[in-house]
């Protein structure tokens, strides 16, 4: 649990409050919730990703889990490498 400790020139009080974390939500689903957002700025920051899911869907997620909902929201909205220049396999 973290806390928030918060001075006041009369008295000092300390806020607890606790991270929620939802352990069945992926980075497919996040990607899903912030496509538009990536469609619309495609170098929107990770931490403002972050700050968007939290007030939309209420739980935060990591940096990690955010980093790969963007990328995959980009795939999502323009196509990977691999769908841009449809590359052969060769194996």
């Amino acid at each position: 649990m973290n806390s928030l400790k918060m001075m006041n020139k009369n008295s000092t009080f300390q806020r607890k409050f606790v991270l929620v974390y939802h352990k069945n939500l992926d980075s497919s689903q996040i990607a899903s919730f912030v496509v538009n957002s990536v469609k619309e700025n495609p170098s929107i920051p990770i931490k403002t990703l972050i700050a968007k899911i939290k007030n939309g869907l209420g739980y935060s997620v990591t940096y990690k889990k955010a980093w790969v909902a963007k990328r995959k929201a980009i795939a999502m909205e323009f196509g990977d490498w691999d769908e841009s220049y449809n590359l052969p396999r060769w194996f």
